[in-house]
């Protein structure tokens, strides 16, 4: 899983805006999805993405699985993985 090579980001203030050329679309993430974001940008797979989440935000592995889960789809939806 990677973020699309067309895909631009840039933090204004507190956000991170996503702008996907290919559908003339930007998005607004923030809080954790900032750092699921830029943790799929690293390379990481889902399974470290849900530990350093659950080790950092202090909350049960099926929370944060299913809050990985569901921002990942989310993503795969708007096109930017």
């Amino acid at each position: 899983m990677k973020i699309r090579e067309e895909i631009q980001d840039s933090i204004v203030e507190d956000d991170l805006l996503v702008f996907v050329p290919s559908e003339k679309n930007f998005f607004v993430i923030t809080g954790i999805g900032i750092i699921i974001f830029n943790e799929i940008k690293e390379g990481k797979t889902t399974r470290e993405i849900i530990s350093k989440i659950t080790q950092e935000y202090n909350i049960d592995k099926e929370t944060a699985e299913k809050d990985v889960n569901s921002f990942i789809k989310s993503l795969k939806e708007k096109k930017i993985i």
